[in-house]
């Protein structure tokens, strides 16, 4: 969940900048408004999006690394005892963000439950609008429920006030504002859903501020902004002097942005694609070099060295049965040698192969299997530098019906081809 959510906030931050750096200085506020809206809405999706990559020769699904002679393994474990508890941090941080969570929504909660509760007892219906007359120093609007204080307001600026309010309705802002106000909830500790609700909320005045400037004297409207303005905000409501009053101001006079940079939308939304790509993409192709990772690998597991003894002190050893000896000839190939050891590996999610260091990655309910002895896991990354296998939560048993007993299952394991031991850590017998 927490990785999720780390990958939901640096894609709102991706989205954020183009706006805060270029497009929050244009007039196109109708086009900001859904910009910023698209921007959340796409990072909460992204991580929800995976799209598999096609690897060649199949690779993503099944890699035979060699076709080689079955020989024996030894599986050794290791327990290691636990004297005191550790603290488990992950587990404490996110105690301490559904805490943090569950206090924001009942705030969230509260503020809806007065607003209705105003509306419900002080308000009247007038044309299909909720009216609520109050003196609560600002005038505002949540869906169809507008908030007026008309005290020392001309019919004018009465009637100025009201068309504002009910631009908000008609577009739609408070849906808006919910939105975010859930999504600051979620996020409460990304900086970046801050910025975008602000911001969302600036683009709502200046979207409005058009629309009536354009109907009367714009210095006239400014003048009643400022008579109006107040510090005493709700996140859910469309005040009427809110969105920062200079910038209103600035945007009334500002002259109208060229209608060719909108062009620079699109380039934004492209070089976010591209960003977002390293979220989605689960796999990477491959179709040159896979021929050179299976000799690389090859060369690195035909000669497995003599048993080695171990220099930990054992608290308990679990031996499994040698594997039995194939004496059938092995199939002609021209990339296996004779006389070797079959290892076979796949991943029912992704596997991942870097040429470079030589090492394979499976992803996702992994397989190795190594003579007579299968290892299952989610993971498992196998390293043909040292000849090694390293699992997580891996479990680890004899594909010899009979010796089913023997199975392990431990936190993580690593495997050494060369004196094929393995050990386990924190480790559990099987029966």
């Amino acid at each position: 969940m927490l990785m999720n959510l780390g990958k939901m906030a640096i894609c709102m931050a991706v989205c954020y900048l183009p706006y805060f750096f270029v497009f929050r200085k244009y007039t196109f506020f109708t086009l900001n408004r859904w910009y910023l809206l698209s921007s959340l809405v796409v990072s909460l999706l992204i991580p929800f999006i995976h799209v598999k990559t096609t690897h060649a020769d199949g690779f993503n699904r099944k890699i035979s690394i060699e076709e080689m002679r079955e020989t024996g393994a030894i599986i050794v474990n290791i327990l290691v005892p636990t004297k005191h508890a550790a603290i488990d941090w992950l587990l404490v941080i996110q105690g301490i963000y559904w805490v943090v969570a569950a206090v924001l929504a009942i705030r969230l909660l509260f503020t809806l439950n007065l607003i209705l509760h105003k509306a419900a007892r002080y308000g009247s219906t007038i044309n299909g609008q909720r009216i609520v007359y109050q003196r609560s120093g600002h005038n505002s609007s949540f869906f169809n429920i507008i908030f007026m204080d008309v005290d020392g307001l001309t019919t004018d600026e009465q009637q100025t006030i009201l068309a504002h309010e009910q631009a908000h309705v008609r577009l739609g802002h408070s849906a808006d504002n919910l939105f975010t106000a859930v999504l600051k909830v979620i996020f409460w500790f990304n900086p970046f859903i801050y910025l975008m609700a602000n911001s969302l909320k600036q683009t709502h005045e200046f979207e409005v501020d058009a629309l009536i400037a354009a109907k009367q004297n714009p210095k006239t409207y400014a003048g009643l902004l400022y008579k109006m303005s107040v510090c005493d905000q709700l996140q859910l409501l469309n005040q009427f002097s809110s969105g920062g009053l200079k910038s209103r101001v600035n945007m009334l006079f500002k002259n109208k942005t060229n209608a060719n940079r909108k062009l620079q939308y699109i380039v934004a939304l492209l070089l976010i694609g591209i960003f977002s790509s390293g979220f989605i993409l689960d796999g990477r192709t491959m179709t040159v070099r896979l021929p050179q990772v299976g000799r690389v690998l090859l060369h690195s597991f035909t000669k497995p060295g003599p048993a080695a003894t171990s220099a930990f002190r054992m608290s308990k050893a679990v031996h499994l049965p040698i594997a039995k000896r194939d004496n059938t000839p092995a199939p002609r190939r021209s990339d296996v040698t004779k006389d070797t050891t079959r290892v076979n590996a796949w991943a029912n999610d992704s596997t991942y192969v870097d040429v470079e260091k030589g090492i394979t990655h499976l992803y996702g309910d992994a397989h190795v299997t190594y003579g007579g002895i299968q290892i299952t896991a989610g993971y498992i990354r196998i390293n043909k530098t040292n000849g090694t296998i390293f699992a997580k939560h891996a479990k680890i048993e004899n594909l010899e019906p009979s010796f089913k007993e023997n199975a392990l299952t431990a936190d993580s394991l690593t495997f050494n081809l060369k004196t094929r031991r393995a050990i386990t850590f924190n480790a559990t017998e099987v029966q």
